[in-house]
This record gives C-alpha cells, sequence and structure tokens, in this order.
C-alpha cells in the first residue's frame, strides 16, 4: 500500500462528490480496470439515528461499506478501498476462485 498522505482527498475531489450529492444524493464513479470487469465507487449521506454519514461503497466482484462522518475522509476510505482491491486482486486473485491462479 501506499503512504495513506497519498490516499488524502483534493479540494477539487471534495467539491465534485459534495456537488454531486447535493443535485442527486449521491455521487457515483465506475472504472474499467481490465476487459468487461468494472470497480463502482459511490458516495451518498443517510441520516443514522438523527446523525448525518456518508455511506461509501466500493464494488468489484464483492462489495465494502464504509460509513463516514464527512465527505473528505468517505473519498480517502474510498481511495484507499479501490486500491486495496487491486491489491488484492493482483497478488491472491479474485475471491471467487478456487485459487490464485484457478478461477
Amino acid at each position: 500500500m501506499k503512504d495513506l498522505l497519498e490516499y488524502s482527498a483534493s479540494k477539487e475531489e471534495i467539491e465534485t462528490v459534495t456537488k454531486a450529492i447535493n443535485e442527486n444524493g449521491y455521487w457515483e464513479s465506475s472504472t474499467e480496470f481490465r476487459m468487461s470487469t468494472y470497480m463502482t465507487a459511490r458516495i451518498e449521506k443517510k441520516i443514522k439515528n438523527g446523525k448525518p454519514w456518508f455511506i461509501t461503497t466500493v464494488n468489484c466482484e464483492q462489495e465494502i461499506m464504509i460509513p463516514a462522518k464527512t465527505i473528505e475522509r468517505a473519498i480517502v476510505f474510498k481511495n484507499i478501498y479501490e486500491d486495496f482491491q487491486f491489491d488484492l486482486i493482483n497478488r491472491i486473485g479474485w475471491a471467487s476462485w478456487s485459487s490464485k491462479n484457478k478461477p
């Protein structure tokens, strides 16, 4: 993994995600990283127990959900888990495979 500072949210990312959430209720991005293989990330605002949370999901065969208190933290954890997902696939293969080299 990279140094944690490399995962920080830029001012532009925060503004883009904030604008999308204000307009649509969520921000979403999908990236093709292998032929016909996509990673989708989504950040949306939810109220839980009367408090606002920014729920981040990263989906690429498996899905992880991360609740964050701020948009900035949601972006940071999205960045970390996207990178972690790539690392897992490259190091040990897909979770659905029977072993690293056997789909």
